[in-house]
């Protein structure tokens, strides 16, 4: 663990540093966290695009064993609008809100991957509509607001991973398949609440105000 004093915008938040790569999918690799004052919105992306990229062209965000982000960050939706797909590996992940995927109404595939996930709200889905893949492989779930269902295209859907949780332990990857894990997800893990450059970049949230912070670095 390191601490850093640096001059930065700040409201208290977190701030990605961003490797970026990719022709075909542009993609924002996380290789840093910086987390302020504990609080869950992403404030900040630090990194250096490819030549005529911007945060707008960004199609894929991966986080990647990082073991103090215990939490979805919100507002994505601000720094990569375009976003298609989501990906946590081996991050200890415990609660979801339901309100992280506002905004990403671009999204299609989402995974959190080796989590701590105990609980998806039935609303998590709710802002993307394109959604077509989801995996949960690895988490410690126990409950599935049956309203989740509601924002999943079944037949569009293919892929369903719910495979080494608590109270479930399959995937699907096709309608009938994505059909029997509804169904198990129903039976076995019911809510018992309805929760319904190349130059270095730096994007802040507009509401931002400069001053120096000693923040808290967390590497892989």
């Amino acid at each position: 663990l390191i601490f850093l004093a640096v001059f930065t915008p700040k409201i208290r938040g977190v701030v990605f540093y961003c490797m970026f790569s990719g022709t075909t999918v542009y993609s924002c690799r996380v290789d840093s966290v910086f987390e302020i004052a504990q609080n869950q919105t992403l404030v900040q992306v630090v990194g250096a695009h490819l030549t005529g990229k911007t945060n707008a062209d960004v199609k894929s965000l991966s986080i990647h064993n990082h073991p103090q982000l215990p939490f979805v960050p919100l507002g994505i939706d601000h720094f990569f609008p375009n976003l298609v797909g989501l990906y946590f590996y081996n991050t200890p992940i415990t609660v979801l809100s339901g309100n992280e995927l506002s905004g990403l109404v671009n999204l299609e595939r989402f995974r959190i991957w080796l989590g701590l996930v105990e609980s998806v709200p039935g609303n998590f889905f709710n802002s993307t509509p394109k959604i077509n893949f989801v995996d949960f492989d690895g988490n410690q779930i126990t409950s599935v607001g049956e309203e989740l269902f509601d924002s999943l295209d079944i037949p569009n859907v293919h892929g369903l991973f719910f495979d080494n949780n608590d109270c479930i332990d399959q995937r699907g990857t096709t309608i009938s398949r994505v059909r029997m894990v509804i169904e198990t997800l129903k039976t076995r893990c019911p809510s018992s609440a309805a929760t319904t450059t190349t130059s270095t970049t730096m994007s802040t949230s507009p509401s931002a105000n400069t001053t120096t912070t000693t923040l808290s670095l967390i590497t892989t």
